[in-house]
């Protein structure tokens, strides 16, 4: 099955800022057939300077984990550059505001990883949050528009 992409684009078009989920940019660096199309179109609109992108640093430790888990230092330090070298991007420090917003999202049921990467969506004024994990669509109050990848595969 090939992904719709074209849908997917559309759907990103209004928003001037998206936050991105970790598994989004696992995904891409993984390679993963199902999602690549998708994920190599996000960033080529991203380089064209369609949209700005913010990055969480909780996101940032989830994507190096991997890499340092398996004892691989060169792919986390091609992950890390990857990262480092994304155009039009902000890779979010976690603020006091961050976790305060954090702080209430977790009382709402979210784990606090999830959180932290959606009160930074939210503080830094992201119209979407591309993501592939269903918790994101809970009725939560002021959330950016949840973009799950699996929809569009």
């Amino acid at each position: 099955m090939r992904a719709d992409t074209e849908r997917f684009l559309d759907a990103l078009r209004s928003h001037t800022v998206v936050a991105v989920d970790s598994n989004i940019l696992i995904y891409h660096l993984e390679g993963l057939a199902s999602y690549v199309d998708l994920t190599t179109a996000l960033l080529t609109r991203l380089a064209e300077g369609e949209f700005r992108m913010v990055i969480s640093a909780v996101s940032v430790g989830e994507i190096l984990a991997g890499p340092h888990l398996a004892r691989d230092d060169a792919k986390a330090a091609r992950a890390a550059a990857f990262l480092r070298g994304l155009p039009n991007t902000v890779l979010a420090d976690v603020t006091v505001t961050i976790a305060e917003r954090a702080a209430r999202l977790r009382a709402l049921g979210l784990r606090m990883p999830d959180a932290m990467v959606l009160g930074t969506a939210m503080v830094h004024g992201a119209g979407a949050l591309v993501t592939n994990d269903p918790v994101f669509r809970r009725p939560i109050p002021d959330v950016p528009e949840v973009i799950l990848l699996d929809d569009y595969v």
